[in-house]
């Protein structure tokens, strides 16, 4: 199911026990390019990091929002 640790939508959809539409929904938001997913030029669909999701996962979404606003107030 995995090739290189990394998902296509569908697959990690599956993974997750969530549907393709609530990965779209939070790709670019809750999910970061370059961190949870890879997305190639022209390629119409994303490469889904395993182990950042799996990260996302055990963490939840607290981990990043917390990295945010600590950089925030450290400035």
């Amino acid at each position: 199911m995995t090739h290189q640790g990394f998902m296509r939508t569908g697959q990690m959809a599956e993974f997750l026990g969530r549907s393709k539409d609530w990965l779209k929904q939070r790709k670019g938001t809750v999910f970061k390019e370059g961190v949870h997913y890879y997305q190639k030029p022209g390629d119409s669909e994303p490469f889904w990091d395993v182990g950042a999701m799996v990260e996302w996962v055990r963490n939840g979404d607290r981990s990043e929002a917390a990295k945010e606003v600590l950089e925030t107030v450290l400035q």
